[in-house]
């Protein structure tokens, strides 16, 4: 009966970290693939940002006026014309 007792808790304890290996690894896996799609979300978006602003000043060496200037954003990164205004605001409206 002892060595029953003992057999089931060394079971026990070996399924117990077995278990836990298992969930770090599903853990660990399912965090570097939510990382990476940050990642990747972050590195689009300062792309788009840095390619509005360069279109800004650009623009602005033209001489365009700003209503011009967010309406060439609009076209070019396709998006609605109110979002362009916010992205002229944000990254250029100092250039």
């Amino acid at each position: 009966a002892a060595g029953r007792e003992e057999g089931l808790a060394a079971g026990r304890e070996e399924g117990l970290a077995a278990g836990r290996e298992e969930g770090l690894a599903a853990g660990r896996e399912e965090g570097l693939a939510a990382g990476r799609e940050e990642g990747l979300a972050a590195g689009r978006e300062a792309g788009i940002q840095n390619g509005i602003k360069a279109l800004i000043a650009l623009c602005h060496e033209f001489h365009l006026p700003k209503e011009e200037i967010v309406r060439q954003v609009a076209e070019k990164f396709e998006m609605d014309e109110g979002l362009a205004a916010e992205y002229y605001e944000k990254l250029g409206s100092d250039l």
